[in-house]
């Protein structure tokens, strides 16, 4: 094997991976998120949770922070969501309702799309490695794109619902504390950075998915010839054995000249008695 075909192998596992990429980069980025909050002082403000009441998962990415001096406030965790029926004025529950039905959709369509993209990553990574080669390679590489035409759907799902979550957290909070400066959602960085690594990752599989074919395209036609090679010896060889049998039957050149030789002198010694 080749250097060029080693290193052909490694970085088409490596970017057929990328997925793994944005998994640890969203992971990261949470985490990140989480510690920019909890650094900050808790003030109890009349209507706002302290930092003790946030609530924060790997999925959940609807944590805002408003910062007005040491003042921290998080809207919308997805405990709340599923806990309250009505705003704590007693009015209808509306606005917040939408907003809870496109953050749960944010994240289901996550986890379709890691859950997809890895798949669809492991198995590109295999067929752009020439491991997963046989007569069905055809059916496997269009469950990859299936499985990658899913996971970038979901994706767009996904970032168009952080997008209406992040957009409609800020009308609320201009509506409700107009003049306050309110930090840039962190999730809209998020996402744009996950997008960012699924687009990538869509297009560099699906790349890799046309070698990982053409390469075992040409592994299934070696074999083939290989096979071919084979039936042919298979057909040839009784066919030799049979000559093998006949020629060692025969007698050999030389034993047939030493008898001609031995009876020769039988007779001239006759016709001299």
């Amino acid at each position: 094997m080749s250097c060029k075909t080693c290193l052909g192998k490694f970085f088409g596992i490596l970017g057929s991976n990328i997925f793994f990429v944005a998994l640890v980069a969203m992971v990261a980025a949470v985490f990140t998120q989480r510690w920019a909050v909890s650094s900050q002082r808790d003030v109890s403000v009349a209507g706002m949770p302290t930092n003790a009441d946030l609530q924060f998962g790997i999925f959940d990415m609807s944590a805002r922070v408003m910062q007005e001096g040491k003042v921290q406030w998080s809207q919308y965790s997805y405990t709340w969501c599923n806990a309250k029926e009505t705003t704590d004025d007693g009015a209808p529950w509306t606005n917040e309702r939408m907003y809870c039905n496109l953050l749960l959709t944010a994240q289901a369509c996550s986890i379709i799309s890691l859950a997809t993209g890895l798949t669809a990553g492991v198995i590109a990574a295999f067929l752009s490695a020439g491991v997963i080669v046989n007569k069905r390679f055809r059916e496997i590489a269009c469950a990859s794109s299936f499985f990658m035409l899913v996971q970038f759907t979901s994706a767009l799902l996904t970032f168009a619902c952080w997008f209406g979550i992040n957009t409609k957290i800020n009308n609320d909070l201009d509506k409700a504390f107009p003049g306050i400066f309110v930090r840039p959602s962190y999730s809209a960085f998020l996402a744009v950075i996950c997008a960012g690594l699924v687009l990538l990752g869509f297009i560099t599989t699906s790349a890799l998915g046309g070698c990982g074919k053409t390469a075992a395209r040409k592994v299934a036609e070696e074999e083939e010839e290989s096979e071919d090679e084979e039936e042919g010896r298979a057909a040839h060889a009784p066919r030799q054995a049979r000559d093998k049998k006949a020629k060692a039957g025969a007698p050999q050149p030389g034993a047939q000249r030493a008898a001609h030789a031995q009876a020769a002198g039988g007779e001239e010694m006759k016709e001299s008695q």
